[in-house]
């Protein structure tokens, strides 16, 4: 997500405040917040859920509904979310 450079802190606040709530969603297991190092206004949020359907159900919850409309207002290019599988773990 790319935002307005004056929105950030508004959004990194909000972040803050909800993130909480959305790692406590039934099903979700790990939630990050990735910050863009050459670019100061990029944010990547990284989840991981243990079904398709917990995470859908997510999506159509009031806490991510809340949560994106005022998140999509201080964007500065359209954002992109991808869902991914995990093919090799090493740790």
């Amino acid at each position: 997500m790319r935002f307005r450079p004056e929105a950030v802190p508004l959004f990194e606040a909000l972040f803050a405040q909800t993130a909480p709530s959305i790692r406590a969603f039934p099903g979700c297991e790990r939630l990050e917040l990735w910050k863009g190092e050459d670019e100061p206004a990029v944010y990547f949020t990284c989840s991981h859920w243990r079904t398709a359907s917990d995470l859908e159900a997510y999506r159509l919850s009031p806490l991510f509904s809340a949560t994106w409309a005022q998140t999509k207002q201080w964007f500065d290019d359209k954002p992109q979310a991808w869902s991914t599988q995990s093919r090799v773990k090493l740790e």
